[in-house]
């Protein structure tokens, strides 16, 4: 049970992945841009995964496996290399192109783990994308004192981002208790809730509340 003031943490999903055309003399240019873009997202998830085996043990550290699976896919960057030189697609437009078939393709499952694996592209494609656009490694929590975050859903790389020493709890729209960012928030001795529909437009940073991670229930401004 634990009470705080909300940080509402507003990722940058809705930002519009950019695409065009590019030219044949510009397509060596754009695979090599889509290869590097791997590289470097592979090492950043090898770090998240270092940094979360240095905080805790047991299943929780094998979260990312399943990102660097789809890193090591070769049918995965395959895929995207071909909508460059087939399509003429730039490359952060190829990733977001065949990520969306390949999270369709997993979230229609019925196993949930695989149902699990829709996240993890989404997840991987975000981060490939930023890094071709030369964005930040995550978009980063300014947070000066312990708080309760709420957002829409928490990825992985987001929950193990943020500072653990001033994180009271999580409480999301969206994401079930088999969820990595569940079972991520479990392993660190977070008090976490989620599924809870639409608590992200219901509240404002600043407000009060009180989050009862066992009974997964949330109070906003108690008292008022």
């Amino acid at each position: 049970f634990v009470a705080g003031p909300v940080f509402l943490f507003r990722t940058t999903t809705s930002d519009q992945v950019p695409e065009y055309r590019v030219e044949q003399d510009q397509v060596a240019h754009e695979v090599s841009r889509l290869t590097d873009a791997f590289a470097l997202t592979r090492s950043q998830i090898r770090s998240l995964e270092n940094e979360l085996k240095k905080r805790i043990s047991g299943d929780a550290v094998t979260i990312f496996d399943g990102h660097l699976m789809i890193l090591d896919d070769p049918s995965f960057i395959g895929t995207c290399k071909e909508q460059v030189t087939k399509e003429l697609l730039n490359a952060e437009a190829a990733v977001d192109r065949v990520a969306e078939k390949y999270s369709s393709i997993f979230a229609a499952m019925d196993d949930a783990y695989l149902k699990e694996r829709a996240k993890d592209v989404g997840d991987i494609a975000k981060r490939i994308v930023r890094n071709l656009l030369g964005g930040a490694d995550a978009p980063t929590l300014r947070v000066e004192q312990p708080c309760i975050i709420v957002a829409d859903e928490l990825t992985p790389s987001e929950t193990i981002s943020m500072p653990k020493n001033l994180i009271l709890g999580f409480a999301t729209d969206r994401g079930s208790t088999t969820s990595h960012a569940s079972l991520l928030a479990r392993a660190l001795g977070i008090p976490a809730v989620v599924g809870l529909g639409s608590l992200s437009d219901a509240v404002q940073t600043g407000d009060l509340i009180l989050l009862d991670g066992t009974r997964g229930k949330v109070i906003v401004n108690p008292g008022r």
